[in-house]
Order: C-alpha cells, then structure tokens, then sequence
C-alpha cells in the first residue's frame, strides 16, 4: 500500500458532494447531486424518465448524509471500485453511468461504465432511487 493512499474512514470525512448519472438512449436518463451544507446536504434529482420531468431540489439532515456516504464506502465499498467498466467489442444500446464524489482540496473520485456494472450494484442503485421524488411530487 503507498503511503499517499488514503483509508475509508478518511475519505469519507472528506467527501463534500456526490453525483450519479445513469442512462440510455431508450430509458432517459436520472441524475442525482448531493452536496453537503453545514446542517446535511441539498440533494437535486433530475431525469426524463416518468417519475421526474423537472428538477426537483431538496434539503435532507446531517444524519442522513453520513448514513449516504457510510452506505457508499461501508457497505458497497466504492473505494474499491475500477475507475472504468466496458465490455470487450462495440457497445450499441445500453446503460451509461458515472459517478463523482468531489472531496477536499478539489480532489475527486471518478468511476463510470458502459453496460459493465461493479459488485454490489443492485445495493448502489438502491440507495440512490432512494432519493427519487415520491410519485406525488413527479410532474407527469
């Protein structure tokens, strides 16, 4: 292990916002930005699939920003995740994601994928959709 490697419990003090994109050209697209304030995050959901037409922004407590990144480093280890995830050959249709996390000191974390997805990739979306408006909010 290098010296400049910085462990989960240290990276995850440093976390300052968090994007998620994932989409198709059949499906539409969502996408989730979280940043943390003094007393939680603001957390902007926006996509074109039937749940969500306009941006929808929001505020969520201190508590529930820590469980978010605890989930992100403890239980689905993004720490330890390939920066890229592409499958051998042309890729026609399919599912494009990336997701960001932006620490400190204009460091950050990027991974992304075509049609290729890490361990524990039921368990990540789970946490973002999450984070979907309720269907009452959606604009339809």
């Amino acid at each position: 292990m290098s010296q400049n490697k910085i462990n989960s419990e240290e990276i995850k003090s440093l976390v300052r916002s968090i994007k998620f994109y994932i989409g198709n050209y059949l499906a539409g697209y969502e996408e989730y930005e979280i940043k943390k304030t003094e007393d939680g995050a603001e957390v902007k959901v926006m996509g074109t699939t039937c749940w969500n037409t306009l941006p929808k922004v929001y505020h969520i407590g201190n508590r529930r920003w820590q469980n978010l990144v605890s989930k992100l480093y403890d239980k689905i280890h993004v720490d330890e995740w390939k920066k890229n995830y592409k499958p051998e050959g042309m890729i026609m249709d399919g599912d494009y994601w990336c997701l960001e996390i932006r620490l400190t000191n204009r460091r950050r974390r990027i991974y992304h994928g075509d049609n290729e997805f890490p361990p524990n990739w039921k368990e990540f979306m789970a946490i973002f959709r999450g984070f979907r408006p309720k269907r009452k909010d959606a604009l339809l």
